[in-house]
């Protein structure tokens, strides 16, 4: 009997004890969608209780199946370093959230358009997630098979998908960063720069050097004025239109003959001065004509 004892015991004490593994889910409104139609497939976590902060994968896509659009707005991830873009028939993402995630939120959500009837398996692939343990030790993570009957059938009994999220708030703020990235271009300056919008997400970026016109941009974005001498202006919008605007203050003085208030005040005298000598010379021909008579 106390042998059976001890070796329950030693299992008990001994053995590794296994933790439920992290649960990527893949969602849609119904299992039966319409064909030509645009559709939401959306992709949740659930961390199971364990405490993340980077996140990499990818959705897989069937054939026959077009990407109409990509929602990253997360719940999950704060900060981006691959936005969810759909590429080769799949959408491929990797984020993490600085301090950590714990709980369940939306990934991010894709609205896509099946061009023909078929059966659909929408699956998830090569997936890395580090825990939020100080040293971004790996964890495992589970996912489900999304199949979806696409038939035309469908259309008469489904609401079509519209984004109608209401989002009157701008992104969120955020700090460009002034760098050289010796591993893009070596030697030349480079502004950095991302944000969220937990909204609609984030349309597009443009930037302003100096008194140059906005363009959009791209982070990394190379410097035209490699001087550094100019305020830059980040422009981000959502896809609400909602926009914030950021202000990096120039890294270095300019000389005083490349101030444009410099010209400014030269442009502003000499159109004084003309102003003035135009008053000025119907008195001095009254008077020349009064010393004549």
């Amino acid at each position: 009997m106390r042998k059976y004892i001890f070796i329950i015991l030693l299992f008990i004490f001994c053995c590794p004890q296994f933790s439920k593994a992290l649960v990527l889910n893949i969602n849609s409104k119904s299992n039966v969608l319409p064909t030509g139609q645009k559709v939401e497939i959306s992709i949740s976590l659930d961390t199971q209780n364990v405490d993340i902060n980077a996140l990499e994968g990818d959705l897989l896509l069937p054939s026959g199946i077009s990407v109409v659009d990509v929602l990253d707005a997360s719940e999950v991830i704060s900060f981006w370093l691959e936005k969810p873009a759909s590429k080769d028939n799949k959408i491929h993402f990797s984020g993490m959230t600085p301090g950590g995630f714990k709980g369940r939120g939306i990934l991010f959500r894709a609205l896509v358009i099946a061009d023909k009837n078929q059966k659909a398996d929408f699956s998830l692939a090569n997936l890395q997630v580090l825990l939020n343990d100080g040293q971004g030790t790996a964890t495992v993570a589970d996912s489900n098979i999304l199949t979806v009957d696409f038939v035309a059938e469908a259309s008469s009994s489904y609401e079509a998908v519209e984004v109608t999220v209401s989002d009157h708030e701008m992104p969120e703020s955020f700090t460009p960063i002034i760098s050289r990235l010796d591993q893009v271009e070596p030697g030349i300056f480079f502004l950095v720069f991302d944000t969220q919008d937990k909204g609609t997400g984030i349309d597009h970026y443009e930037v302003r050097e100096g008194w140059r016109l906005y363009e959009s941009a791209e982070s990394p974005y190379r410097l035209k004025n490699q001087k550094l001498n100019d305020d830059i202006y980040v422009k981000v919008f959502d896809k609400a239109g909602n926009q914030r605007v950021v202000k990096v203050l120039a890294f270095n003085d300019k000389y005083w003959y490349e101030k444009i208030e410099f010209y400014g005040i030269i442009l502003l005298v000499i159109f004084a001065y003309f102003i003035l000598r135009k008053k000025l010379q119907p008195n001095a021909i009254r008077n020349t004509n009064k010393k004549k008579y």
